[in-house]
């Protein structure tokens, strides 16, 4: 799913990303994760640059104490990423 809205005369895109089973094991252990799903993907101009941008979600996964999910945050993080980079080289 996406979504868009115009900031001044720039459109900014948010790419939603959501991994069924990856997210039911994580909800499963730590409900409050909820709070930081689904993961998105920014795409803006700046400068006359496009810009992909996300939070890690290993980096979120550490504001809520869950060590066990660490494996489960690095798969979506790379799953992520490859997106990001495969919508950049397009």
């Amino acid at each position: 799913m996406w979504v868009w809205t115009v900031v001044g005369t720039l459109v900014v895109v948010l790419l939603v990303v959501m991994i069924s089973k990856l997210s039911k094991k994580v909800l499963e252990e730590n409900m409050s994760v909820s709070t930081a799903l689904p993961c998105r993907i920014s795409i803006y101009q700046d400068g006359g640059k496009t810009i992909l941008a996300t939070l890690k979600p290993t980096a979120l996964l550490a504001m809520f104490n869950t060590p066990q999910l660490e494996r489960v945050a690095q798969e979506v993080e790379d799953t992520i990423l490859k997106i990001m980079k495969e919508a950049a080289s397009a």
